[in-house]
């Protein structure tokens, strides 16, 4: 059975695959990715005389779509000018697992819907960035520090705040507030003391003098 749009976006990718550069390979690839707002994207094949600097149809969209603004995805199609059809290759499975690892794939001339987890079963993901435990007790003691701050200076007035007030942009560096925060934040939803919201608040347990104790609570969260 077709998946709604699916026509859509695999027309969109035909549309797409007229506009590659491919002098060298004479091999042409379009794609068309659908943000979950519903707005398509569209990206083709892009060669060069220096062969590694070729990009993919793929990744091409999705760029455009990413610099637009634009981060959900539900699906891509894929078009291309061989006899077979084109699955994403390795470098566009990774890149695509970036935004949703249950993106669904559609190809030209192929019923069947593919997801893309089916195709990427050991990704590289942001939590094997942590270079050693060490280093993720050291963050983790920090970030409950932080907490146990606001929430002593907050003395029950207020139960929301924003990610930023918690912990400030100058105080963390860029791979430690993009990275390894967001893990040490998860951690802490699972075990209750925070709750994230949409508008990129978050609340907090309280947690008294007895709970920032480095080594209990840094020892629950490791």
């Amino acid at each position: 059975m077709s998946s709604p749009g699916r026509n859509e976006l695999i027309e969109a990718a035909n549309s797409a695959l007229k506009n590659a550069y491919s002098p060298y390979s004479k091999f042409r690839v379009g794609a068309a990715i659908r943000s979950k707002e519903g707005k398509i994207f569209t990206g083709c094949n892009i060669e060069n005389a220096s062969y590694s600097l070729a990009v993919c149809a793929e990744r091409v969209a999705l760029f455009k779509a990413v610099s637009e603004g634009y981060k959900s995805f539900d699906s891509i199609a894929i078009s291309s000018s061989g006899v077979k059809p084109a699955f994403p290759c390795g470098a566009c499975r990774q890149v695509l697992m970036e935004f949703n690892p249950d993106l669904r794939i559609y190809l030209d001339q192929v019923p069947t819907n593919y997801q893309l987890s089916d195709l990427i079963s050991h990704p590289f993901s942001r939590d094997q960035m942590i270079l050693s435990e060490t280093d993720r007790k050291v963050l983790g003691t920090r970030y409950l520090e932080l907490l146990c701050e606001k929430t002593q200076e907050n003395q029950g007035k207020r139960f929301r705040f924003s990610k930023i007030e918690v912990y400030g942009r100058n105080r963390l560096d860029a791979y430690n507030r993009d990275i390894v925060i967001p893990l040490i934040i998860q951690k802490l939803r699972q075990l209750g003391y925070i709750e994230e919201y949409e508008n990129d608040e978050i609340s907090l347990t309280p947690l008294g003098r007895k709970n920032c104790g480095k080594q209990v609570v840094v020892d629950e969260i490791i």
